[in-house]
């Protein structure tokens, strides 16, 4: 972006405006959710030619989906999605067109930062976090070209650690504070690349030739000739190469390997998933995601629904519905654009002072009354401060604060998430730029949390490193090792590699060139390892140390960092009227039973949905009161107390209190209430939200009620109700 000007602005908009109702009705969001599309709108709207980036293919699929829709309805201008999973052609007609102007904005991924020529912009907007400064700096950067023209951006953020993040990235832009780059040493994956090609050139040249050639590159002038022999060993294993007396020479698959890894930068395949009952295509998997979790027999979840693994066969996925509510949910990210330490640092910094100046320049006035009221809020809970680390523990799952960045807290994750596991059995560990989350809901006993962190100080980062275990037992290594065995010619290039296979093959591995790249490349870079030394040193000296809480709630600290981990709502493919899905949901639903309470009289009877009509109003038959809630024991325990005048426990008054709200639900909202207390994962408080919407439409209020149910399977490890 060289000396020019950069005009950067953060928003994070809560209230909508405009009665956009196709948002509501058709596409199920939240205010939260309407409100950050509005303002992109009216952005698109108030600048002649714009560009909105996101930073996934997905996220440039679902919202852009949903803004070219109503640019359709209201006539705002021509808007078009561009990212690299599209045709390059498809591409090209939406580069030009936007120079020409016949396209007002285009929704981009990264396929737009750099070295397409685009034609003037006046404004970019930046959906989310950007993450890194680099990012920002390069997105922006696409605006005020001309002379000494201005380089304007708008963030649009969904949660207040989003905004301190984000505000902190503008302010570093600003002032020109990149991230720090180094060089890759010795990438074995490269070289044996490159010795591939080199014998299909040379088809005969001494080790010694290749040595010299390879010590002038920088990123290889410290090659030891062991390693490479090691990589020479692998490549002749796998007849891509021949040795002969210090000589290499072209081996029977030179050629082939040769054509199908032209580049180093890794393809990343696409299964496609199939239902056997309908022969239709429910949706698309990702070889990570295939290479972590499916295998024949496996269940997982796609579009809201749980899903059984028939057979894998070419590409294809066969599977059949499945009851497994407890599957695996795919991660629709990929690989996260990681924060860095200084920009999370930053971050910390803001939180412990408790004050904006750094990046008050770069928020709007809403939002600057937004973190400080938040900061009002989290004060309540406790305070950040020097040396200290808070953990907030609840009944399922443990929040640690750590603002370390991205890869510092990856690393150190699976640090603690092996101590965790070696106490108390399985533990899954999600981390953040500023938090580690773990989740011990599937643990065999409850972990003694504080007497587990305190091992941490035992660990020496040597130890850790020259001790692989805890990393290769990870998603990331298993898929990374897929992508590497690609490229010294062990796995085809289309190969359908399932978990099974994968981890066969890196046991088969396990201490070869192929492994030790593996490790080289995610210590490198995919974990900070100096930052987690630095943060496991100051344990040992006693300068940080772990302050624990247990409020039976989450800190405003805790919401927004779950806020900002995942998706927002808008981001998640909806469920169409005329989907399989809502077909299939409605099938299973009414042929369901419900058991039923009457609260006044404490009597037991049932009914069934499908019996039921719209309207109707559900009466006891004991005894005609229409105060009737669903049976749960907890409900009729406490109903009997109240008939008998007996006192209430807390915990009794609070399932008695419950029972009455349902009761009061079914009174005023009849088959639709039931139907909503009868879809698994939905309560009393989800329930009556959903029901107050008041659909006119029988179908959108079922589709709700799935939104909600997806919500609540990929989220239930965190919210209770």
């Amino acid at each position: 972006a060289g000396e020019k000007n950069f005009s950067l602005k953060v928003e994070m908009p809560n209230e909508p405006i405009y009665n956009y109702k196709e948002l509501r009705e058709k596409f199920s969001l939240d205010k939260e959710s309407i409100a950050r599309v509005e303002r992109i709108i009216s952005l698109i709207k108030e600048n002649r030619k714009s560009i909105l980036f996101v930073n996934t293919r997905q996220v440039a699929e679902s919202l852009g989906s949903k803004i070219i829709h109503l640019s359709n309805i209201y006539k705002f201008g021509p808007v078009a999605i561009h990212h690299s999973s599209l045709d390059k052609e498809e591409r090209i007609k939406v580069e030009d067109a936007f120079k020409k102007g016949e396209i007002k904005s285009i929704i981009a991924t990264s396929s737009l930062e750099l070295g397409i020529d685009i034609g003037d912009v006046d404004l970019v907007m930046q959906y989310g976090s950007p993450k890194q400064v680099t990012r920002l700096i390069q997105r922006v950067g696409r605006s005020g070209h001309g002379i000494k023209g201005e380089a304007k951006g708008t963030v649009i953020v969904g949660s207040v650690i989003d905004a301190l993040e984000s505000g902190t990235i503008a302010r570093l832009s600003i002032e020109r504070r990149l991230e720090k780059n180094s060089m890759e040493r010795n990438p074995a994956d490269v070289a044996a690349n490159q010795i591939a090609s080199i014998a299909l050139e040379y088809n005969g040249i001494s080790e010694s030739k290749v040595i010299k050639i390879f010590s002038r590159a920088g990123p290889f002038i410290d090659l030891k000739k062991e390693t490479l022999e090691g990589i020479l060993k692998t490549l002749e294993e796998q007849h891509i190469i021949k040795c002969a007396n210090g000589f290499i020479l072209r081996g029977s698959r030179t050629l082939k390997y040769f054509i199908n890894n032209i580049s180093v930068i890794p393809d990343v395949s696409r299964f496609i998933v199939k239902n056997i009952t309908t022969n239709k295509i429910i949706s698309s998997l990702d070889e990570r995601f295939v290479a972590n979790y499916i295998d024949e027999g496996s269940d997982f979840i796609a579009k809201g629904l749980p899903w059984h693994v028939v057979s894998i066969d070419k590409g294809v996925i066969y599977v059949e519905p499945s009851t497994s509510i407890e599957a695996a949910i795919p991660d629709w990210e990929g690989e996260d654009i990681p924060v860095s330490f200084e920009v999370a640092n930053a971050v910390g910094n803001l939180l412990e002072k408790e004050e904006i100046n750094f990046i008050e320049k770069n928020i709007s006035n809403e939002l600057s009354k937004e973190i400080s009221l938040f900061f009002e809020k989290q004060n309540k809970y406790y305070r950040f401060k020097s040396g200290t680390i808070p953990v907030e523990i609840r009944e399922d799952y443990v929040i640690i604060y750590s603002p370390l960045g991205k890869l510092a807290n990856d690393f150190l994750g699976k640090i603690i998430g092996s101590i965790f596991t070696a106490d108390a059995g399985t533990i899954t560990i999600k981390s953040t730029p500023y938090a580690i989350i773990l989740d011990t809901s599937l643990a065999k006993k409850r972990p003694n949390i504080k007497r587990d962190l305190s091992i941490l100080k035992e660990f020496n980062i040597e130890n850790l490193i020259n001790n692989s275990a805890i990393i290769a037992q990870s998603e990331l290594f298993r898929y990374k090792f897929i992508q590497t065995a690609k490229l010294f010619g062990i796995i085809e290039k289309n190969a359908t590699i399932t978990r099974n296979i994968a981890d066969k093959l890196i046991q088969l591995y396990k201490g070869s060139e192929i492994y030790k790249e593996v490790l080289r490349d995610l210590y490198k870079n995919y974990y900070d390892v100096e930052h987690v030394n630095e943060f496991l040193s100051s344990l040992r000296t006693g300068s940080l140390r772990f302050e624990f809480y247990d409020f039976g709630e989450l800190s405003p600290f805790a919401n927004e960092v779950l806020r900002s981990a995942y998706y927002y709502k808008e981001l998640l493919l909806p469920v169409t009227p005329g989907s399989i899905e809502l077909k299939q949901f409605i099938e299973g639903m009414e042929g369901k039973k419900v058991e039923l309470l009457c609260t006044f009289c404490g009597f037991r009877f049932s009914k069934i949905l499908s019996e039921l009509k719209e309207g109707e109003k559900i009466k006891c038959p004991a005894c005609g009161s229409n105060m009737v809630s669903v049976y749960k024991e907890e409900y009729m325990e406490s109903i009997e107390k109240v008939k008998k005048s007996e006192k209430l426990s807390e915990k009794e008054r609070q399932y008695y209190s419950e029972s009455l709200t349902c009761a009061d639900l079914i009174n005023e909202y009849g088959k639709r209430a039931l139907v909503a207390l009868s879809t698994y994962g939905i309560g009393v408080k989800t329930a009556a939200k959903i029901l107050k919407m008041v659909r006119s439409d029988y179908k959108y209020f079922l589709i709700d009620l799935i939104e909600a149910q997806k919500n609540y399977i990929k989220y239930r490890k965190f919210w209770r109700e």
